[in-house]
């Protein structure tokens, strides 16, 4: 085989390579989220380094955030950052019919969980609805983060839920290897010729 031949057939490994399963902006704010759809006055914002759900004042809003992977039998968790204006609440739902609750942020500390929910997993995929509430609220949500326990081990540490990540550079191991060898033959070649 030439190595211009070589080269070519690496290149299609590299060039076929799936792109992201999932949007940056929503990977950094739900890593284990398959989706967020938001809906009303939520949008995503990318502000000082940071991305999250910005929750604009004085109209409702909502963001619906989907996952998979979780065991079925065992415990999911899902931690919730965020911060809302006084007298201004988030409104939680699970799997669009059990209510969470109606909770209030309060102020914002990035690194610190405002708000934890749990519960069996009954399926391998799952949803929560976050929506404003309040006539004058004005909020944002950091993080959903999702960690679960298995059923056959209940004791486990919990563990974050995995989403494929980007596969890039998949094929440039065996790309690179065979580049590695072709150089090796040709130079071996051009010592017996």
């Amino acid at each position: 085989m030439k190595p211009l031949t070589a080269l070519a057939l690496g290149a299609g490994l590299l060039a076929a390579t799936p792109a992201l399963a999932v949007d940056p902006i929503i990977a950094e704010i739900c890593p284990a989220c398959t989706d967020i759809v938001l809906s009303g006055n939520a949008t995503f914002q990318a502000t000082g380094g940071r991305n999250f759900i910005d929750f604009h004042p004085q109209a409702t809003g909502s963001a619906l955030a989907t996952f998979a992977g979780l065991p079925i039998g065992g415990t999911t968790f899902i931690d919730i950052i965020g911060q809302n204006d006084n007298n201004s609440f988030f409104d939680f739902v699970l799997n669009t019919t059990t209510n969470l609750g109606t909770f209030n942020l309060d102020g914002f500390d990035k690194a610190a969980v405002d708000v934890t929910f749990s519960f069996i997993s009954s399926a391998t995929v799952g949803s929560l609805l976050i929506t404003s509430t309040g006539g004058n609220f004005e909020g944002k949500i950091d993080l959903i983060g999702i960690r679960t326990t298995p059923a056959d081990c209940p004791d486990c540490t919990p563990t974050p839920v995995a989403v494929p990540g980007p596969t890039a550079g998949v094929g440039a191991l065996p790309l690179l290897t065979l580049l590695g060898f072709l150089g090796w033959r040709w130079r071996r070649e051009r010592e017996f010729a």
